[in-house]
């Protein structure tokens, strides 16, 4: 709780921390693609759930795989969604290794 406390002084990680634990849509930047026999596609998109978050990181889960994803804080751009989601984050120079 004190943690929260401190990273709610910072707006990102304040808007953060109130969809903590519900659905949010992850976009990466730049995209992941994979390689098919038909060509190049871009990853599937999956539902991905806000676990945490600090004045330094965001920690979110890939629920279909239950797989942890943390990013730096500075990575995250928030958005608003039309998915019905709490939240977009577009994850710019993200690790792609992770995903």
């Amino acid at each position: 709780m004190f943690n929260e406390m401190i990273a709610s002084r910072n707006d990102k990680a304040r808007r953060l921390i109130a969809v903590k634990g519900k659905l949010v849509e992850v976009e990466l930047r730049p995209k992941k693609t994979y390689y098919t026999p038909v060509g190049v596609r871009e990853i599937e998109w999956r539902d991905y759930r806000l676990l945490d978050c600090d004045a330094h990181f965001v920690i979110i889960e890939d629920v279909t795989y239950m797989r942890q994803i943390t990013e730096p804080l500075e990575n995250v751009q928030i958005c608003p969604t039309k998915t019905g989601k709490a939240l977009k984050l577009i994850f710019t120079n993200a690790n792609h290794d992770q995903f």
